[in-house]
């Protein structure tokens, strides 16, 4: 599972799937944050829907943003369905695995 969250924590969201394809950057030294494209519809926030306000850009870029502490969720370029946002790695979530386990 991977989350992300503003700097003020007012606003979370998480990923429960990512394919490697989709991991742009990988920062060790910033404890494992992850900056990845996904498509929009994937994030899933836990806030108030007005901690949130989508700031518009001339070039038709949008910003998601945290309406309390001002830090950018996710950008969001032109048209597009995807979306850069960065996330922490929170762990494996075995009860979503679809593999089985094999015994020997």
């Amino acid at each position: 599972m991977y989350r992300g969250s503003c700097d003020c924590k007012e606003v979370q969201f998480e990923i429960d799937t990512l394919a490697r394809s989709n991991v742009k950057n990988a920062d060790s030294e910033t404890e494992g944050k992850l900056s990845i494209v996904i498509p929009k519809s994937q994030l899933l926030f836990n806030c108030a829907p007005s901690s949130i306000a989508i700031l518009h850009e001339a070039n038709g870029d949008s910003h998601c943003l945290c309406k309390i502490c001002g830090s950018i969720l996710y950008i969001q370029k032109g048209n597009r369905e995807e979306c850069t946002a960065e996330v922490d790695f929170e762990g494996h979530d075995v009860l979503s695995d679809t593999c089985s386990p094999t015994f020997l």
